[in-house]
């Protein structure tokens, strides 16, 4: 009963596809992650110490070939050639175990990676929309300078461009912490400057969506120190969802305004993010940062925006979490809270 759509592009909607969908869903991530998520939080303060094991290492290398040189003292000729046997496999077992340590190094860096990569990669697709859809904008306004008018309106159209072509450069400019490289770096950076950067990109998204936005900063910088590139990844993460949202209910509703409340307090860092779109019904408080998990239509399901900021929080040692009381109007949940720690706040 599954059937590919015409496009090739997936399963029609059915309710077998559902099924499989939620049996997938169940084996991979509620077994199989739950069990690695619990051995996670089992291991994570036990990590191997590479350094002392090296040590340790070392040490037994020494004890064994200390050994093997008695060996030799006390054996006759003719077990020279099991005491050889004995050293091949020392020299073995030392190859062995600097291989080991360097394979160790190079899987916590890939499984780092990869979740770094998956978040550049909803970035990336964020901004190439936004590429294609000014570009497309540049060219209608470039094709509009071919009237008979063209004096009288070619101060407008130039200014149309270089609106479009604005916007795409701050978007551009915002990947750069959101680069491997960038997001692995410490830095102290004003964390209210970072968040009215990343606002000021999308100034020309939020016009055409009519989405007015709060910012409710404090009255001097709020500098941490933190990967700058994971904290734009956690804002940028809720804008797109909220924009999402938003146009839903602004769909539905034609009188409905729009609105995304941004708010930063110190001692901890803290960043609330709340809009007044359809919000998030109380039993799924927890599901919406589990990977794959997504109310969003088909075309535009990932399910990863969530899980990938709650992981950016985590990696210092931070939180991200949906504030627990329900809206009075909607009895749904609106607000995001990222809290950082003290030691954090420079």
């Amino acid at each position: 009963m599954l059937v590919d759509q015409t496009n090739r592009e997936g399963l029609r909607e059915t309710s077998e596809q559902y099924v499989l969908l939620q049996v997938m869903r169940y084996a991979i991530q509620d077994r199989l992650g739950g069990f690695m998520n619990d051995v996670e939080r089992q291991y994570k303060n036990q990590k191997v110490d590479l350094s002392d094991a090296q040590t340790q290492v070392t040490r037994l290398e020494d004890r064994a070939r200390t050994a093997i040189r008695q060996l030799k003292r006390l054996t006759p000729p003719e077990g020279d050639e099991a005491i050889s046997d004995i050293e091949q496999t020392l020299i073995e077992f030392s190859e062995f175990a600097a291989r080991a340590r360097l394979r160790i190094a190079q899987v916590e860096q890939e499984s780092r990676q990869m979740v770094e990569m998956a978040g550049v990669g909803l970035m990336v697709e964020v901004v190439a929309h936004e590429l294609a859809r000014a570009s497309e904008n540049a060219l209608v306004a470039l094709a509009d300078l071919k009237g008979d008018d063209v004096p009288a309106r070619l101060r407008a159209q130039f200014n149309t461009l270089r609106a479009e072509m604005k916007s795409v450069s701050k978007r551009v400019r915002v990947l750069d912490p959101l680069s491997v490289s960038g997001r692995q770096r410490a830095e102290v950076f004003a964390f209210d400057q970072a968040i009215r950067d990343a606002i000021d990109a999308h100034d020309a998204q939020f016009l055409r969506h009519k989405i007015k936005v709060d910012l409710d900063m404090p009255d001097r910088p709020l500098r941490v120190r933190a990967v700058k590139g994971m904290m734009v990844q956690i804002l940028e993460n809720l804008i797109s969802n909220a924009v999402y949202w938003l146009d839903m209910r602004r769909a539905r509703e034609p009188s409905f305004k729009p609105v995304i409340k941004i708010g930063l307090t110190g001692s901890p860092p803290t960043m609330t993010f709340e809009d007044n779109g359809r919000g998030i019904a109380i039993e799924n408080r927890d599901q919406v940062f589990k990977m794959f998990f997504s109310l969003k239509d088909t075309k535009r399901r990932r399910g990863l925006g969530l899980y990938i900021a709650r992981d950016a929080a985590e990696y210092h040692d931070g939180t991200l979490t949906l504030d627990q009381e329900p809206n009075p109007e909607t009895g749904r949940l609106h607000q995001f809270v990222l809290e950082l720690p003290a030691s954090s706040e420079q």
